[in-house]
């Protein structure tokens, strides 16, 4: 039976080889990386709308006109889902032989975050899983608390995710304390090793995946996905252990109901909830200044439980092979989407459709171009702290492994905006970006032929640009400072060389703060 299905696999794998017009490597926006249609003419730099004629409708733009479904498309898609089915077996038999469960963390005899992971299973919240739990989008979160807005509340929790890792690795959950609860974290001190060190750690995915509340508690749900080293002495040996983990997460976080989020400059450093203090705390976690201690969410946010998904030793940078999933999805909207899109064109009169489109065409192309170059100066300007952190750590990560991914004959086949929302404190506006590009990788300047296709590959992501709230429209470029109109020339920190202005807030134009993967989507 196993000859047979090798064979099989063999025989439909040479016919998506054919067929296939795309095969998935890793890129800037993530794809295959972290751990389809056939077009013709040319970008003609302006497009048309194919959604409504009004004026603050946005519809898509489509940069290729679309020539429909052939014989050859069916093929190449039947080759990629029985080709799918059969490695999906193949591999899920290889686990159940190695004593490797499906969907769960990997049960490596070296892995030394293991009793961590032991220790928060045994931590339990079961607020999402009561009766009579009433889930909700983010806009009818926001009718409960006016000044919920999921870019600081997004921004926060990445910096105290950060400042968790390290003070775990110090033994030492001084800040921690202020927004979490002192079970887990008792939990988690019960198993650590004196002796360690987490740092670089990098967040590659964080998106709220529920809104609810129930028993007197808001609650939301935190997706997380990361990357991050670990270094400590081993009990038996003594010897040194250095290791880098992908770890994929659920955060819940609860508060007392009636409470009103903080607006963003408050949010910006892990400081005391109750009196805004950044003295260092005691290390029961009471504040030195107002000398109180948090509890159960009753001045902010508080993190009652931690679910691992998934902990793996992380491999080295390696493209995948495939069928890009996603692409053929549909496009996810916005519930009233068009009505949210109105708001932004009704506050900034200047604010045009056309011109953001081609704006954020623009900011895709330059941040290919500087993924291949590996230049993440290049890209600073159009990224918030967080995504340009994070591709300069995998730019870093690759030239270190002396690899290029290389992207060209880019090309942008569509840009449809989705979503759009306004709080009290920030616009944002989502695109699906679908596009083809020739994706390989190099090593030592020699091609990695075994990944190697001549074909495009066609893909899409869903990329999210965002704005202070009452920022006004004025000519949308990637080439000049947005504050003081100079040829664009920032720093690491993302301040301008000519008006020394940090200029990466979103304080006088948009820029991009996440790109998301089509196939995991989706709209809170």
């Amino acid at each position: 039976m196993k000859k047979i299905a090798k064979n099989l696999t063999l025989f439909m794998l040479l016919i998506f080889l054919i067929t296939s017009p795309s095969l998935v490597y890793a890129r800037a926006g993530g794809g295959d990386s972290y751990s389809s249609s056939s077009s013709s003419s040319s970008y003609s730099g302006s497009g048309s709308y194919s959604g409504s004629s009004g004026n603050y409708y946005p519809g898509s733009i489509d940069y290729y006109e679309s020539k429909g479904d052939t014989l050859f498309d069916w093929l190449s898609m039947l080759a990629v889902l029985v080709t799918f089915l059969i490695s999906s077996l193949s591999v899920m038999n290889q686990r159940t032989s190695q004593g490797i469960s499906t969907g769960t963390v990997r049960r490596d005899r070296y892995n030394t975050e293991l009793p961590v992971l032991r220790a928060l299973s045994s931590v339990q919240s079961p607020l999402l899983y009561l009766e009579n739990t009433n889930y909700l989008s983010a806009e009818e979160y926001r009718s409960k608390d006016k000044n919920f807005s999921r870019q600081a509340f997004l921004d926060f929790i990445q910096l105290l995710f950060v400042r968790y890792q390290n003070e775990r690795g110090r033994r030492d959950f001084r800040f921690a304390r202020f927004y979490m609860s002192s079970e887990l974290l008792d939990a988690v001190l019960s198993v650590s090793g004196n002796n360690q060190n987490i740092n670089k750690v990098i967040i590659g995915e964080c998106s709220i995946a529920d809104i609810a509340e129930n028993a007197g508690k808001d609650i939301i749900r935190v997706r997380f996905e990361t990357n991050y080293d670990k270094t400590e002495l081993s009990a038996g040996t003594g010897a040194l252990i250095s290791q880098s983990f992908y770890s994929s997460e659920y955060w819940t976080f609860t508060r007392n109901k009636g409470l009103l989020s903080p607006p963003p400059e408050k949010l910006q450093t892990i400081s005391c909830p109750s009196c805004g203090s950044t003295q260092e705390p005691h290390a029961t976690g009471q504040c030195t200044f107002c000398h109180h201690i948090s509890k159960e969410g009753d001045f902010f946010w508080f993190v009652e439980n931690i679910t691992i998904k998934e902990a793996d030793l992380r491999r080295p940078i390696m493209p995948g092979t495939g069928y890009e999933e996603g692409t053929d999805l549909p496009t996810v909207f916005q519930k009233n989407f068009h009505i949210q899109a109105e708001k932004i064109s009704s506050q900034d009169p200047e604010f045009n459709w056309d011109s953001f489109i081609h704006f954020a065409s623009e900011v895709f192309h330059k941040i290919q171009d500087a993924w291949t170059k590996q230049l993440p100066l290049q890209v600073r300007p159009y990224e918030t702290d967080h995504l340009y952190t994070m591709h300069k750590y995998w730019m870093d990560a690759y030239r270190a492994e002396n690899k290029i991914n290389v992207m060209k004959d880019i090309k942008i086949l569509k840009i449809e905006p989705c979503r759009a929302e306004t709080d009290e404190f920030y616009e944002t506006i989502t695109v699906r970006i679908f596009a083809k590009m020739k994706d390989y990788i190099t090593i030592n300047g020699k091609t990695l032929q075994e990944n190697y296709t001549p074909t495009d590959r066609i893909f899409s992501e869903y990329w999210t640009f965002m704005r202070k709230k009452g920022v006004q429209t004025g000519t949308l470029s990637t080439e000049k400072c947005p504050n003081c109109g100079a040829p664009l020339q920032i720093n690491a920190a993302g301040i301008c060389a000519y008006c020394d202005t940090k200029i990466t807030t979103g304080r006088f134009s948009w820029v991009l703060s996440m790109i998301e993967q089509d196939e995991a989507y989706e709209t809170k």
